[in-house]
């Protein structure tokens, strides 16, 4: 049979995460699909629904939609070319006027609204606003005032519709939040080049306001909004803290603990230097406090005094001077306290204070709160803990010449921390029925020895669990190629030794490439897939060392 390539992962992949979730991606933007979207032709564009028709105002430059007392909510609407299935942002700004409560969505010509976008607001401060989301439909876009009582407004303007074009060779790398079930591509910031598909276990943020710095207790510092300042999604909604001129400590945290559970944990957040470079993380209860320091120029992360042998750090580069600095414990701390020093240099005792200079100072974005050894993709919040959902990719073997009897299959991916710090195995690639009875996998055996392995269960009993005496890395990309053959399986990763088992059987009824994750089950891969490649036959031992080499 002939060879059938593949290079988008939405050309065979089936895909659902059932959540948005971000990485960092090339993204671009089609051509503006709304007509008159700053106003500065009035109305020009909009009309008012038929079912909530109310007062459309753009005198002033910008839309004010009033409600009247016989339709209820006002709201003006205009068709934009949708396209079911693709997917579009949404911008521009809005406010609350005389008790209104602006949202927007997508609704019927006649103005009743189907899919809600943004919820209403009852803020009176104009505020800017960046939604994307995937079109189930063609209605048209609505401007609404959701608030029924006769007189009460709402303001927007500068409403802007345009498609999301991934993957672009002029696009812009930018941590993106995709909407639900949209697969995620992640790119390396410092080279550009494709890291490949983003595979996550579901994790929650327990930082309520995750893009506004909590500062419920603070010294040494003064906060404040540089607009000038572009954050790591695109918006200009970064905090800046600049030294003060006095000789003490320079911090900001969270009084309140968060409501988190014991166990492994991991606290990050994206900073950036405003003349100062160097942070501390550090999370405190009543078991202790525990440090993280930061190199905010040169990249560099150290464990500091104040920490127990259980705290580890990690700082990655997210571009244009931005850095995700993270540190994991994994003694118990229940309901910890979060906060950020500014310090004047590494390892400094944390009784030291310091004379800051009044205007310099770290810029601080996107702080996060999650259970486990390490920290996963950034989890947006607004007024509430998030969870992002797992990722979830298959490929069914009805789509492809899959042979039931023999085979083989090549993988390339990388993890994003080698030791996940769990006794819940890691998922490489796996052929199954959808179950945890009938499968074939590459595995990593976390509650053992770490090392990667093959396993066969047939009908629920498993029949070949061999030992490829291969540990990864961290960050590290890797190849692994298995055989599959009634009694004959094989293994070998990055052109390491082949191990074989002689024993085990095939079953008939294995129905989808579970892609870093359990049929079934949950242990997922956290790390990424570059390519796989599937062979209807057997390949000889020397061939599947050869493939990963």
């Amino acid at each position: 049979m002939g060879t059938k390539t593949y290079d988008s992962a939405t050309d065979l992949i089936t895909f659902t995460r059932a959540s948005g979730g971000t990485a960092l991606r090339k993204i671009s933007y089609g051509n503006e699909l709304v007509t008159n979207g700053d106003f500065s032709s009035g109305t020009t564009g909009w009309v008012d629904g038929t079912q909530w028709s109310g007062a459309l105002d753009a005198s002033s430059g910008k839309l004010l939609i009033t409600s009247d007392s016989s339709n209820g909510y006002g709201c003006a609407i205009q068709g934009v070319p949708l396209v079911v299935g693709k997917a579009y942002r949404l911008t521009g700004s809005r406010r609350a006027v005389s008790g209104g409560n602006p949202a927007i969505g997508l609704s019927m010509p006649s103005g009743a609204v189907q899919v809600i976008l943004l919820s209403g607001s009852a803020s009176t401060v104009t505020n800017d606003f960046s939604v994307t989301f995937v079109a189930s439909s063609t209605y048209s876009l609505c401007l609404f005032n959701q608030s029924p009582t006769n007189g009460n407004s709402s303001e927007f303007d500068n409403i802007s519709v345009k498609e999301v074009l991934y993957d672009q060779p002029d696009g812009t790398l930018q941590l993106f939040n995709s909407p639900a079930n949209v697969p995620r591509i992640e790119y390396d910031a410092t080279t550009g080049a494709v890291k490949g598909l983003l595979i996550e276990e579901a994790r929650t943020n327990a930082i309520s306001t995750s893009e506004v710095a909590q500062t419920a207790y603070s010294g040494g510092i003064t906060k404040s909004v540089d607009s000038s300042v572009v954050s790591p999604v695109g918006g200009n909604n970064v905090e800046k803290f600049t030294l003060s001129s006095a000789n003490e400590h320079h911090f900001f945290g969270n009084h309140n603990p968060i409501s988190a559970s014991s166990g492994t944990s991991t606290y990050s957040i994206f900073a950036k230097g405003s003349g100062h470079n160097l942070i501390r993380l550090r999370m405190a209860n009543t078991v202790g406090k525990f440090f993280c320091d930061f190199n905010l120029s040169t990249g560099q992360k150290q464990v500091t005094s104040g920490a127990d042998s259980s705290v580890t750090g990690a700082i990655e580069s997210i571009g244009n001077g931005w850095w995700r600095c993270s540190m994991t414990y994994a003694s118990e701390k229940t309901n910890p306290y979060a906060s950020v020093f500014l310090i004047n240099a590494i390892d400094a005792p944390h009784s030291n204070p310091f004379l800051g200079d009044g205007t310099s100072g770290v810029y601080v974005w996107g702080s996060q709160y999650e259970s486990g050894a390490f920290p996963t993709s950034y989890i947006p919040t607004v007024s509430s803990t998030a969870t992002r959902a797992a990722d979830v990719a298959t490929i069914p073997t009805s789509a492809f010449g899959y042979n039931q009897k023999v085979g083989s299959v090549l993988f390339e991916g990388k993890v994003i921390k080698a030791n996940i710090g769990t006794t819940i195995d890691r998922r490489i690639v796996e052929i199954s029925d959808g179950t945890t009875t009938n499968f074939i996998s590459v595995y990593q055996d976390v509650s053992v020895d770490q090392n990667l392995r093959i396993a066969n269960a047939d009908a629920g009993v498993l029949s070949v669990n061999a030992d490829t005496g291969y540990t990864l890395s961290d960050a590290q990309t890797f190849k692994v190629a298995m055989g599959i053959e009634l009694n004959n399986f094989a293994v070998s990763v990055d052109g390491g030794a082949v191990v074989t088992d002689t024993t085990g059987t095939v079953s008939n009824t294995l129905s989808q490439i579970d892609i870093g994750k359990l049929g079934g089950g949950t242990q997922y891969l956290n790390g990424y897939i570059k390519s796989i490649k599937y062979y209807p036959r057997r390949l000889t031992n020397t061939q599947l060392q050869e493939l990963t080499t």
